[in-house]
């Protein structure tokens, strides 16, 4: 199962399988408490962050806690590093 991710009001957020998702592409995953995790690719050029935002379900197929999501690089990249790992966007459920 892949991780789902939306983006909405210039936010990307992404459930707690996306995390999973992101460690079965070898990043490495760090737990910084609370709910907070950020991935780190292997060459440490990447890092995505996982700000916890609510346990409610606020997007389709959503797996778990949705997070926000903030990565050090560009948007577009960001967009094409989701696809390259295979996560599943979702739409937000108003």
């Amino acid at each position: 199962m892949s991780g789902n991710y939306t983006y909405r009001e210039d936010k990307f957020y992404g459930d707690t399988q996306l995390i999973n998702t992101f460690q079965n592409a070898g990043y490495q995953i760090k737990h910084l408490g609370w709910g907070d995790f950020i991935a780190v690719d292997s060459n440490k050029n990447i890092e995505v962050s996982f700000y916890r935002v609510s346990d409610s379900t606020l997007m389709t197929e959503q797996v778990g806690r949705l997070h926000v999501l903030y990565s050090n690089i560009q948007i577009d990249q960001f967009i094409a590093l989701l696809d390259a790992i295979e996560a599943s966007k979702q739409d937000w459920i108003e």
